[in-house]
């Protein structure tokens, strides 16, 4: 763990976990720039912004009668969890990136 000084010059703790659920999408968006974004969040800001994103996707899913893809509500404890099922939800959608991308942005 290391520390990083932010723009407002506030100290904060820079996690360094292993995130992969953008990597196909490499050759769209800089996946490394958010992954340093997700890096510098507690667990309990990870399992927020899934709750976050799950409400979101809810929302949407029942105004557009979507079926698939389903997102479950869990319980999110740390970031590989976070990682393994926001991974499980994107599979290959683009667009399901960028809804976990925005939705994230948007929460922080």
């Amino acid at each position: 763990m290391s520390y990083i000084l932010t723009k407002n010059k506030k100290i904060i703790k820079e996690y360094n976990f292993e995130y992969d659920f953008l990597n196909n999408f490499k050759e769209y968006i800089n996946i490394n720039y958010y992954y340093d974004i997700y890096n510098t969040l507690s667990d309990n800001n990870i399992k927020n912004i899934y709750n976050y994103i799950y409400i979101k996707w809810y929302l949407i899913k029942n105004k557009l009668n979507l079926e698939e893809p389903i997102l479950k509500k869990k319980d999110i404890y740390d970031k590989n969890k976070f990682n393994y099922i926001i991974k499980e939800f994107i599979k290959n959608d683009i667009s399901l990136a960028i809804f976990v991308i925005n939705s994230t942005l948007r929460y922080i």
